[in-house]
């Protein structure tokens, strides 16, 4: 693969959507087109690209909208992993294409509410409702079975599938580690493009005098098991970050002292980063990117197995930052370091690639 003749690049992003991925992927076109010798790098938005499909809150990037994308060898069109942008791209036969994995949950997932319909989603949950209400019968003894894991399983393990056969791919991006390991598994060379947060959770600085024993969670992604810890906990305020503006979100972590996320982390997850700047310690589950050493990189203590058995130590470990919130933040010093730098990395990274493939 050679990128020496790109006259023109195009990311594909959501019509008016503002949440991470999105974000991520207009940081991307900003820097290639600043950082790197490429300058006509244009959004393509879908499912219609106009001027008025960006997002409000993506206006500062100042970035061009295409209205078409011309399919020439010259051009390189890069999407996110859901399939639908996988398949998009498959409507242009020459021009050269990347995929930007900012998750890899997500993919499967997006894959599966695609390919079948209602009636089929159903058919196929049936062993995993089984097995959730086996694990739910025993308290959550073996653990905690969760979708994505029923979906790795059907789609990875399951030797009459074939779901990460990708054609006319030129490149693959991963944003986090636990994305590079399975692609790579499956015999795709990968190159590192990561995200680095929005400056303004760096700008509001945490206060600890206004810090309350608050512990915020992400309702949205969360699995079932996020609901016997608030059962086992109810002397405990916990707060849910939903339906949240940024402010709203800077402003309530500004105030707690734990975010806790028992969720899928299909990716190099945002917000356990936004919390740990704003002064909050990071308590997740050992589920997808957060199960590894590199994605989530907090110390160990604060990553928990989705067992019954393990909700002591999760309260324990709550009521111990509670009372020693100052030694215990400082455990974080590492991570907010890395997370300080990930823009820095990040920039070096887009330069990397699109200099050392020419």
């Amino acid at each position: 693969m050679s990128f020496k003749k790109i006259k023109k690049i195009y990311i594909l992003a959501p019509s008016k959507t503002y949440t991470g991925g999105p974000e991520a992927l207009h940081q991307l076109a900003f820097t290639i087109k600043n950082k790197t010798k490429y300058k006509n790098v244009s959004m393509y938005y879908l499912p219609h690209s106009t001027s008025s499909s960006i997002h409000l809150n993506f206006k500062k990037y100042k970035l061009p909208v295409a209205k078409k994308i011309k399919d020439s060898a010259d051009n390189l069109l890069i999407s996110g992993e859901l399939y639908v942008d996988i398949k998009f791209l498959q409507n242009y036969k020459k021009i050269k294409k990347a995929i930007w994995w900012l998750s890899f949950d997500n993919y499967l997932l997006s894959l599966f509410k695609s390919k079948n319909n209602i009636i089929t989603q159903k058919i196929i949950k049936i062993p995993f409702k089984i097995i959730n209400l086996f694990n739910f019968c025993t308290n959550y003894f073996y653990g905690n079975y969760i979708f994505f894991d029923y979906l790795k399983d059907i789609y990875l393990k399951n030797r009459f599938f074939n779901n990460l056969s990708f054609e006319n791919i030129s490149y693959h991006f991963t944003q986090s580690s636990y994305a590079k390991k399975i692609l790579e598994d499956n015999k795709y060379k990968t190159f590192n493009i990561s995200d680095y947060l929005n400056n303004d959770f760096f700008k509001n600085k945490y206060n600890k005098s206004i810090k309350e024993n608050i512990v915020t969670y992400n309702k949205t992604k969360s699995t079932n098991f996020m609901k016997l810890i608030l059962k086992e906990n109810t002397s405990i305020k916990f707060v849910p970050l939903i339906n949240l503006s940024k402010k709203e979100m800077i402003d309530i972590l500004k105030k707690s002292k734990i975010y806790l996320d028992f969720g899928t982390h299909p990716g190099k997850d945002r917000i356990p980063r936004e919390a740990a700047i704003l002064g909050n310690c990071v308590l997740v589950n050992k589920k997808g990117s957060a199960k590894n050493k590199y994605d989530v990189t907090i110390p160990s203590e604060f990553k928990f197995n989705e067992r019954y058995q393990d909700i002591k130590k999760i309260n324990y470990k709550i009521n111990k930052i509670f009372l020693n919130y100052d030694s215990e933040y400082k455990k974080f010093s590492s991570y907010i370091s890395k997370i300080k730098k990930e823009e820095k990395i990040f920039v070096n990274q887009v330069k990397s690639f699109f200099t050392s493939v020419i």
